[in-house]
């Protein structure tokens, strides 16, 4: 199995974690946040809101990657999920609101697989280039 089709394989595994799992964190929000007595309420439901947003455009991404053929989507999905794993922990830290690990890391996988889906975009983009460029000898 070839790089390009790895890390193309990583892609569509994280971008159906990412909807599953939002789905998921959506239906069992202490995936993300634990619930003491409600202490958190309106904190929390500010993480819903951020869930919400990523699995609406992560099936946007789906959508638009299929119609256009574009990597460029997954460059900003990749610059999204990476804002959020920061954010999420900068959040948790301000409001003194325990912030699930395993989302933040959950979250820097996401953005690291959609950035190497780009990237691998853009290295296949080049190969193809540099060999309409330069053909090889006919066998």
């Amino acid at each position: 199995m070839n790089i390009q089709k790895l890390v193309s394989f990583n892609f569509h595994f994280a971008v159906w974690l990412s909807i599953l799992g939002g789905i998921a964190a959506l239906n069992h929000p202490d995936f993300i946040v634990p619930d003491d007595d409600g202490m958190y309420g309106p904190l929390r439901n500010n993480f819903l809101i951020v869930i919400g947003y990523l699995v609406f455009s992560e099936l946007g991404l789906w959508y638009f990657r299929y119609l256009k053929g574009s990597r460029i989507e997954a460059l900003i999905m990749a610059y999204t999920f990476f804002a959020t794993a920061v954010g999420a922990k900068f959040y948790g830290m301000v409001n003194n609101l325990p912030v699930s690990d395993a989302f933040v890391m959950t979250m820097a996988y996401l953005a690291v697989s959609h950035g190497f889906y780009y990237a691998a975009g853009l290295m296949e983009a080049e190969t193809r280039a540099a060999q309409a460029k330069h053909p090889g000898p006919d066998v």
